[in-house]
């Protein structure tokens, strides 16, 4: 019988998501739906708190945090 193992990225999620079970949950499904998005990436955009009852899309709140990664790799 083969035992199947999750990757090294989707075994870092779920053991970032058991001390951080209020997750977005549509956030948690995007990320696991695209592999190119690392866990640094993923636990930033879900560490963002956001004002008001405004809250972009997870498409839009992993570009944000992408580029402000990018940008800061520039400094």
């Amino acid at each position: 019988m083969k035992v199947l193992k999750p990757g090294e990225r989707d075994a870092a999620l779920v053991m970032w998501l058991v001390d951080h079970a209020d997750a977005d949950p549509s956030l948690v499904e995007f990320v696991l739906q695209d592999p190119s998005i690392s866990i640094d990436v993923f636990s930033a955009a879900a560490g963002v708190r956001h004002r008001g009852n405004a809250r972009p899309d997870p498409a839009t709140l992993i570009a944000r945090i992408k580029k402000a990664f990018d940008d800061d790799e520039d400094d």
